[in-house]
């Protein structure tokens, strides 16, 4: 076996090939052994043995952990993947992997529209559900009163959009199909002219 530049090479006959990623020995058939991982075992995992993959090194944390061996929980208000989203909720409620929780029973009527916002990478669904009722049990990730999103923005939207439309309106009606004041005055005196001439 030949070392080149970083490389294990297995000689086969009269030719050399690069063992694949994560793998080494003659006939490329042995797996790097941990901590190594990776092109001819060469970088080592900074991870405990069940998180280093051989090819690609240490894996992702478990949703709500983070650290060299994903030992540390998410600290509030942190939470869910790499820890990367905020609790907006206070911190007894505030979950590691869920973020906020709440469970919430009642046994007045109820009568409400929750509002879902989802991510799925870059698309965003809009959900609306209407829950009627006795008594309901919910359980949600996020603050069921302070992040319920409104669509408040719609109404002022179609208002400013109808006020833009309204003055696009009356600026094409006065360019173009009412004649201009001025160009009527003027054949008006004309004609006058004109008849004071002949009398």
């Amino acid at each position: 076996m030949t070392q080149r530049r970083g490389y294990m090479y297995a000689a086969v006959g009269t030719t050399t090939k690069v063992c694949p990623l994560g793998y080494t020995g003659r006939n490329c058939n042995l797996t790097c052994r941990y901590p190594s991982y990776g092109q001819d075992c060469q970088k080592k995992c900074n991870c405990e043995q069940p998180h280093c993959e051989h090819k690609t090194g240490c894996r992702g944390c478990p949703v709500g952990f983070i650290g060299t061996n994903c030992e540390v929980e998410c600290r509030y208000p942190s939470f869910g993947f790499q820890c990367q989203q905020n609790c907006s909720c206070e911190e007894k409620r505030c979950n590691h992997t869920e973020g906020c929780i709440y469970d919430l029973t009642t046994n007045k009527m109820v009568t409400s529209t929750l509002y879902t916002l989802t991510s799925t990478q870059d698309e965003l669904e809009y959900t609306m559900s209407q829950v009627h009722g006795s008594e309901h049990t919910f359980s949600s990730q996020e603050d069921i009163t302070n992040n319920e999103i409104k669509p408040a923005f719609i109404p002022i939207i179609t208002i400013v959009l109808s006020i833009f439309a309204l003055i696009l309106v009356c600026v094409y009606v006065s360019t173009f199909a009412v004649r201009p004041w001025p160009q009527e005055t003027e054949n008006i005196v004309l004609e006058i002219h004109r008849n004071s001439d002949q009398v």
